[in-house]
């Protein structure tokens, strides 16, 4: 029987605990045939899902015109952005200290938004969020994964997540999404090329 072509299998059957060439294979195929920041970012975050097991997750970009976290609910097909003060609620706490965390009972976190549930419509029970982080050691936004569905996040997934994050702004950094401001895009610049050389060694 002939290998498996793991970046074609629908993303929902991609097998656990992937290599890092073949995350990066499958979040490349599939931001190559996205259109939208939307679609790219939905991409990314439906791989981490499988991975590790979490019912939902965004990716975080950080403006830095209105000092506002945006994301787009990856559950949804609507583009519609949501915006939070980049002081926030636990992605603002990670984007500002630069700390990944794991939260296992949000609501009982005081710095946990809940203004992000009522808009979503989603109940958070566990959180694991990590910074994206430049090259240069500036923090141009923040990933989450929500509701490990068995369990809780683990110290190790943190930095599973992490790496695929990393892996994702790779891929993401190619293509052009219109929503994405000419400085952020600057930023993952400078964020994936350390990992570009280091893939090319």
């Amino acid at each position: 029987m002939p290998p498996i072509d793991k970046s074609q299998v629908p993303v929902e059957q991609v097998p656990y605990a992937l290599s890092e060439a073949e995350l990066l294979l499958a979040i490349s195929t599939r931001l190559s045939i996205t259109h939208t920041l939307h679609e790219g970012v939905s991409a990314i975050i439906a791989i981490a899902k499988t991975e590790i097991d979490a019912e939902m997750g965004s990716l975080f970009f950080n403006d830095p015109v209105t000092r506002e976290l945006f994301f787009f609910p990856t559950e949804s097909d609507s583009s519609h952005v949501i915006r939070i003060p980049n002081t926030s609620g636990i992605a603002g706490h990670v984007f500002h200290s630069g700390k990944p965390e794991i939260i296992d009972d949000p609501y009982a976190d005081p710095r946990f938004n809940r203004q992000v549930d009522a808009e979503t419509g989603v109940i958070t029970r566990t959180i694991l969020c990590v910074p994206l982080t430049s090259a240069r050691g500036e923090i141009i936004g923040v990933a989450e994964l929500i509701n490990k569905r068995s369990g809780t996040f683990t110290e190790a997934e943190m930095g599973r997540f992490a790496k695929m994050v990393m892996i994702g702004a790779l891929a993401l950094k190619g293509v052009h999404f219109p929503e994405l401001r000419s400085e952020v895009r600057a930023k993952l610049a400078h964020f994936v090329e350390p990992l570009k050389r280091s893939n090319e060694t």
